[in-house]
């Protein structure tokens, strides 16, 4: 059956793989932030340190929403509608975070209340909620081994944004459609291929535009869904191929020729997961907006470094029971 055929609208194994892919991005920010020694962190030891086990999340985080978000440009089809839904999906719960972040790490910086609050960088960290990274507060973690950092995983909103205009700029303009989307493919196949062969002087940009990419795939799954059969045998393969590309150093490779459809077979070939483990990839936004801070904070009580275990313990419970917080609270209400 292809993906068209078996796409009923509410796949529990997507939604259940977005909350394994939030918890796995604590997982793997658990080393760095609890001992800044990211070495011992496991998919960076099996890679060789080509890839986190964190980035192999946000990989997924942007196919599925290539995926998902490709579908709603069809659906909704004016700027208006389209923006409003993904401004309503993604801005409430980002300037909460980025709010409640700026009020209650007031408390345990090293500058006074007065001080804290009339500091223009205090107000700079705002920018977030427009998009913008900014990563510090005045005298926040400043004794963290990770030092000062309060949520450095909201560089990829940005990055998700630019994608959700380009993706809408591609409904537009005719090439969400099987005709004319294969004139993208070149083009998309040659940025891949150089960052493959030029890594280090795409280094600054890569993480960035392998995300893209993801996305990018995603769509391509979408526009191609009629086309695309599910082979549970080949699907198997694909997974295992991806982590032979990624402990022969090729993960690139794995991640734009393999993982893909393994994770297609998964998602769509086999039996859908239980509705109570899907419910809780809704919980997978909040929780990967509150997760970086919760962990830093966590490691700031333990005296600035700690056993990473424990702060994935922690960490895990906090940003899970956040996250039901923000879905119930703000984005179910949305």
């Amino acid at each position: 059956m292809t993906i068209r055929e078996l796409d009923n609208g509410k796949n529990l194994n997507i939604q259940f793989t977005r909350f394994i892919a939030a918890w796995l991005v604590i997982f793997s920010h658990a080393y760095s932030l609890s001992i800044a020694d990211d070495s011992v962190e496991p998919g960076k030891m099996f890679s060789g340190g080509q890839i986190y086990v964190g980035s192999i999340s946000v990989i997924i985080f942007f196919l599925i929403g290539g995926y998902y978000i490709s579908k709603s440009a069809e659906r909704l089809k004016e700027a208006k509608s389209f923006f409003i839904a993904r401004f309503k999906k993604l801005w409430p719960p980002l300037f909460a975070v980025t709010l409640v972040s700026i009020f209650m790490c007031g408390f345990i910086s090293t500058y006074s209340l007065s001080g804290y609050y009339t500091d223009v960088q205090t107000y700079k960290y705002l920018l977030n909620a427009c998009f913008v990274p900014v990563h510090n507060l005045p005298g926040v973690f400043e004794n963290n081994i990770y030092e000062s950092a309060v949520n450095g995983a909201l560089w990829t909103m940005l990055v998700e944004a630019v994608c959700y205009i380009v993706c809408f700029i591609f409904y537009k303009v005719g090439l969400l459609s099987k005709k004319w989307f294969k004139i993208t493919v070149i083009p998309a196949v040659l940025l891949a291929g150089a960052m493959i062969i030029f890594e280090e002087r795409f280094a600054p940009y890569h993480v960035a535009l392998r995300a893209c990419l993801s996305f990018y795939i995603g769509m391509g799954i979408y526009v191609y869904r009629d086309k695309i059969k599910i082979n549970k045998l080949a699907g198997f393969i694909c997974l295992g191929l991806f982590i032979l590309m990624v402990g022969i150093d090729q993960s690139d490779i794995g991640i734009y020729l393999f993982l893909p459809y393994g994770l297609l077979v998964l998602w769509y070939g086999m039996k859908q997961v239980g509705k109570t483990l899907g419910y809780l990839g809704n919980l997978s936004y909040g929780m990967y907006l509150v997760a970086f801070p919760v962990q830093q904070t966590i490691t700031y009580f333990f005296g600035g470094s700690m056993n990473p275990y424990i702060n994935l313990g922690l960490a895990s419970l906090i940003s899970i029971i956040l996250g039901y917080i923000i879905y119930n609270l703000i984005e179910k209400r949305v």
